[in-house]
């Protein structure tokens, strides 16, 4: 007995201290094809003219009309559930969003819950959560995250339970950097409103002047969860093989 728990302690270690691996999309789009017809366009303030497209592999998404101008584009069908990550390569203008929500357009004051992760363009990241009809919470992650105007960015946001989420960045095609105001390197969770336990829709946002491009808008399982998963199944399979 007491060898069967000591292999079952040590899978168990193996299985937690796993690394990381890319892991199959829940939802994936590349915009390698014109997949517009999948997502809903809506304008924040109600006076932004311009056009957007998808083509080339990338969806180009611009703000105009002046300062203060969002334009919000979300996917039709809500996908975002508990313990998933969404993410979005940004390139272009900063001044970009990764945003959940209830409905097919950005939450905002009075309208409806969800989080708008945004990159501003003095570098900084910031969280703003929505609860219908109240006020936005903000959270201004520290200043030692700082990433210049100009770079190009991979935002990330996770659903950690039915209301609470955390979010981080990373260069494009590195490594995962969680946001925090501490300036450490813990998660940080954060509520947002009343988002219940059913599935949220995902966008992309623009903010101010300029054109921002997207690309690899993808919903996947959290990466730690993923790898205590991918260990208890080896896990398993040990111990019907010792049977």
């Amino acid at each position: 007995m007491n060898k069967k728990i000591t292999t079952l302690s040590a899978l168990m270690a193996a299985a937690l201290a796993l690394p990381s691996v890319t892991y199959s999309a829940t939802f994936g789009d590349d915009f390698s094809t014109d997949t517009s017809a999948d997502y809903v366009y809506t304008s924040t303030f109600g006076n932004n003219t311009a056009t957007w497209n998808i083509s080339g592999g990338t969806l180009t998404l611009p703000a105009s009309g002046g300062s203060g101008q969002t334009a919000n584009l979300f996917y039709d069908t809500a996908t975002f559930a508990i313990g998933e990550t969404v993410s979005v390569d940004v390139t272009g203008n900063d001044d970009a969003y990764l945003t959940v929500s209830t409905t097919t357009f950005a939450p905002n004051v009075g309208l409806n819950d969800g989080v708008r992760f945004n990159w501003y363009s003095d570098g900084t990241f910031r969280a703003r959560s929505y609860t219908n009809g109240g006020t936005a919470t903000n959270t201004n992650f520290h200043s030692s995250f700082n990433e210049a105007s100009g770079s190009s960015m991979t935002l990330y946001l996770t659903r950690e339970s039915d209301n609470t989420f955390s979010a981080a960045y990373s260069s494009i095609g590195g490594a995962m950097i969680q946001l925090n105001t501490t300036g450490g390197t813990e998660k940080q969770i954060f509520t947002a409103g009343d988002t219940g336990n059913g599935d949220l829709f995902i966008g992309v946002e623009t903010y101010n002047s300029g054109v921002r491009n997207f690309d690899n808008l993808a919903v996947v399982p959290e990466p730690a969860s993923a790898a205590l998963l991918l260990g208890l199944g080896g896990l398993a399979l040990a111990f019907r093989r010792r049977r």
